[in-house]
This record gives structure tokens, sequence and C-alpha cells, in this order.
């Protein structure tokens, strides 16, 4: 049997865009939740290397900070919405 997968930083930078350029909350919102829940699996300098757009790019660094405060526990709804609401005006 043969499965193909997306790797993880694909997944997310789909996301990403989907937030930034189209101003999806739910997809912002995957982003964060695929971050947080997949960490060790995502590899930030791939997600660099592939963020052509700087926009993008933007939105993983303050992502990725966002999750790296979070190593414990989820952060609270509100710091989640804060992170969101930069890329939804």
């Amino acid at each position: 049997v043969e499965v193909i997968t997306i790797r993880p930083e694909s997944l997310l930078l789909d996301r990403l865009r989907s937030l930034v350029y189209w101003r999806y909350r739910e997809d912002g919102l995957n982003a964060f939740l695929l971050v947080w829940a997949q960490k060790e699996a995502i590899f930030p300098s791939k997600v660099r290397s592939l963020a052509k757009d700087t926009d993008v790019l933007g939105a993983f660094e303050s992502l990725w900070r966002l999750a790296g405060n979070a190593e414990k526990r989820k952060p609270r709804q509100n710091a989640i919405d804060k992170w969101l609401e930069r890329y939804l005006r």
C-alpha cells in the first residue's frame, strides 16, 4: 500500500497563506494548532526556505514564537486571538 502524505511545513505554509492573503481565521487557527501539536516534527529552516513571500514568513516567525512560549501548555485564547487579529484587518 502506498500512502502519499504532505510535509507539515507545506501544510503550514498553505494555512498561513490563507490567513494572510484571504483572511481565513479558521486556517490561521489550524496553523497554530499544527505548530503547537507538531512542533518537534516541523523544521523551521525548511519553512523559511519555502516561504518566499515576506508576509507569510513574518506570520510564521510570530506564530513560531507564540507556540514556543507554549511548550508546556496551550497559550490563553486571548494570545491566540491577538496573533490572529494582526492578519485579519
